[in-house]
């Protein structure tokens, strides 16, 4: 029989080695992980390994810092071309100096309508002396739409009457003659205008004959009394030249300015239906004869252009 103090030994001896076991662990690991545990071959190339890949690590750091650093170098693509606005002089019995506003485009494409700004200073109404400003901003604000702009070169104090439309139309038709002579356009050409110069557009729309109007599209907003009710007489009796073809016209006016005047010959054109006439109308009561027409050039514009 085994005497306890043998036993007691034998289990001292057994907690000795395994304590002297675990001690020895982290002595085992140094061993393995010292480069001699491997051959020199192997260290070598995982040395070589290390090199190579810290090497690019730095590379890539340098190129990321390179970029994100780099000042873009500006690129000359030449001079930015802007629109040019010129002025003339045309053959006339009377005024004779014209001005033309050139888009950008006019340098790639010559394939441009033309719009004729009626404009004296108005005897009616508050004059405004930024209407050819607007029609180029009218035409501006219609997207995928461009157009030459011609004018007389000052604003002529010019007292407009009814009786004077063929000479007032006369004078137009000369500017837009010297302006086909000397500027390659298409053959689309529009007046437009407000208050009395509008009455004379109007009036020539439906006084002049086909052969003698050059003009195809009319933009007209706020004409006065006077000519309002001989447009209604010429509609209403049809004593005036029908031999007119391809014509677009947006009538408008504002405030409720000769409410009734304007409705009746808005529903006696529209009852005519004329062939020649694609006939438009706008109201604008919320605005006045003063602040109307910016408005009424844009939707006018957009309308005789079908845009």
């Amino acid at each position: 029989m085994i005497s306890k103090s043998k036993i007691w030994q034998r289990r001292c001896a057994l907690s000795y080695s395994s304590c002297s076991l675990i001690e020895s662990i982290p002595m085992l690991v140094k061993i393995i992980l010292k480069p001699s545990f491997y051959s020199q071959q192997i260290y070598l190339i995982m040395k070589v390994v290390k090199r190579a890949l810290l090497f690019f690590i730095l590379i890539i750091g340098l190129i990321s810092c390179s970029e994100s650093n780099e000042i873009p170098t500006p690129q000359n693509n030449g001079p930015v071309s802007s629109p040019t606005i010129e002025t003339f002089t045309f053959a006339s019995s009377g005024i004779s100096e014209g001005k033309i506003y050139l888009p950008v485009l006019y340098e790639t494409n010559k394939d441009l309508p033309v719009i004729y700004l009626i404009d004296f200073q108005e005897q009616h109404f508050e004059v405004a002396k930024d209407e050819f400003e607007k029609v180029i901003d009218a035409v501006k604000a219609i997207i995928g739409f461009d157009a030459i702009v011609v004018t007389l070169a000052e604003h002529h104090n010019i007292s407009t009457q009814s009786g004077n439309t063929p000479e007032y139309f006369s004078l137009f038709k000369s500017l837009a003659a010297y302006v086909d002579a000397n500027y390659e356009t298409n053959a689309s050409k529009t007046l437009i205008g407000r208050g009395s110069e509008a009455g004379v557009i109007l009036l020539s729309l439906f006084q002049e004959s086909g052969e003698s109007h050059n003009f195809t599209n009319f933009v007209v907003t706020g004409p006065p009394t006077e000519f309002i009710s001989l447009v209604n007489t010429m509609v209403t009796e049809g004593n005036f030249p029908n031999d007119k073809e391809n014509m677009r016209l947006h009538y408008s006016f504002s405030e409720n300015y000769e409410l009734s005047r304007n409705t009746r010959m808005i529903n006696n054109i529209q009852a005519k239906n004329y062939p020649w006439l694609t006939f438009g109308s706008a109201e604008y009561p919320d605005l006045t004869f003063e602040t109307a027409y910016p408005r009424a050039y844009t939707e006018g514009i957009k309308f005789v252009f079908d845009n």
